[in-house]
């Protein structure tokens, strides 16, 4: 199961670094003309903590690479100090004061922040000057403290945090470009931008308040809809046609929904009457592919759901961890980008004792738990109508 826990990782390449000052007489040799075999050979991880006269803030770095140079380490070090202190203040003053960092050649990936740990692959860190900006990416997952909350938020944060209060970077030059063509379910600086365009042009504060409830485990999808009056995937449309975040304050239109639905527009906790498990995105995947499935309820975002009314009583459902949609793929179920196809539309049909059925409308087919299998981990396909519990759900408005 998902777990906000779980590896967040920093993608992608970083631009320039300006000079930094040594910190510590512990220091690392530069690599000699030897054999790098030899080397790794001679090299004895070694363990260092840095403070700060005055700071309450400590860094504690392992480093297991004999190829981490002393001035990537004192960049390293340095900037922590200068991006760490700031950001705590910004997002969350309770925030843990001291932070491991660990050098590790063979990483899976360029950083990642994992139990209050952050793991910085060697090669990428020493690829590159500018490439210690990947600290200040994943000292924000450690910040953010995540109990519940959508991809969006959780990738997003740490590009939005270094806008908001422009902290020192090894890159020169603007963090956003251009809108790019990609779905917020991207995360990373697709998603910070848009957090930029909603806290400066449409509620000043929504950001951090979201944020802070991601934090405390009380955030859910019904968190845009009580404070604009939208959905995030209604915030999304609006802002690719205006996304322009520097300017004035945006006034959202009223909010009309397409009426006929049986349904009111909004965020929803659906359970199965057989199983009494819920349907789940598993581990919290932003894949096209990932599994749809049943799993005990927690209240994670991977099983909270949006049913936005299409007209003809057809709803658009969306994942709340990763802003796709459901769609049928032959008897399969599947999150997705929304294109509004026939596929991805659901009809909820209630039934005499109060559950409900969700139709397709593509195939006709409906939810149904794949050989009414009470067990968590069990797919949710599509299926004729048998009248069977394993095919009929509640629904609970949040």
């Amino acid at each position: 199961m998902f777990r906000f826990r779980r590896l967040l990782c920093i993608s992608g390449c970083l631009l320039a670094l300006a000079s930094c000052s040594k910190n510590s007489k512990d220091t690392l040799p530069e690599p000699a003309a030897a054999s790098l075999s030899a080397q790794a050979q001679a090299f004895v991880p070694v363990t260092e903590t840095f403070t700060r006269p005055g700071s309450p803030f400590s860094f504690k770095l392992i480093n297991n690479s004999p190829d981490f140079t002393l001035v990537t380490k004192t960049a390293l070090v340095d900037l922590f100090f200068d991006v760490y202190p700031i950001m705590v203040a910004y997002l969350n003053p309770n925030a843990q004061k001291e932070v491991t960092v660990i050098i590790q050649p063979g990483h899976e990936y360029p950083g990642s922040a994992s139990n209050g740990i952050i793991t910085i692959d060697a090669a990428f860190i020493n690829a590159n000057p500018i490439n210690i900006d990947v600290l200040t990416h994943e000292v924000t997952h450690i910040i953010q403290e995540y109990k519940v909350g959508p991809h969006f938020m959780a990738e997003g944060i740490p590009d939005f945090v270094r806008y908001m209060i422009n902290t020192r970077s090894a890159a020169p030059g603007p963090i956003f470009g251009a809108l790019e063509p990609r779905p917020l379910s991207t995360g990373y600086n697709v998603a910070s931008r848009f957090l930029v365009w909603i806290e400066k042009r449409v509620l000043p504060g929504a950001v951090l308040d979201a944020d802070k409830a991601c934090r405390a485990g009380t955030y859910t999808p019904k968190f845009w809809w009580t404070r604009t009056g939208r959905s995030i995937e209604q915030l999304w449309t609006i802002y690719t046609a205006n996304s322009n975040y520097e300017g004035p304050a945006i006034t959202l239109p009223p909010y009309v929904p397409v009426p006929g639905g049986i349904l009111s527009d909004g965020a929803f906790k659906i359970i199965n009457t057989m199983s009494l498990l819920t349907p789940d995105i598993s581990r919290a995947s932003t894949n096209d592919n990932a599994d749809f499935m049943q799993w005990h309820y927690e209240g994670n975002m991977n099983q909270l759901w949006q049913l936005i009314h299409q007209g003809g009583n057809w709803y658009r459902i969306s994942t709340g961890h990763s802003a796709k949609v459901l769609g049928a793929v032959g008897n399969n179920i599947q999150q997705m980008e929304w294109t509004g196809n026939d596929q991805q539309q659901w009809k909820p049909v209630q039934n005499p004792d109060g559950s409900w059925l969700f139709i397709n409308k593509q195939t006709g087919l409906i939810w149904d738990v794949a050989n009414a299998n009470n067990t968590a981990g069990s797919r949710i396909i599509l299926g004729h109508q048998h009248g069977g519990s394993s095919q009929k759900w509640t629904l609970t408005a949040l």
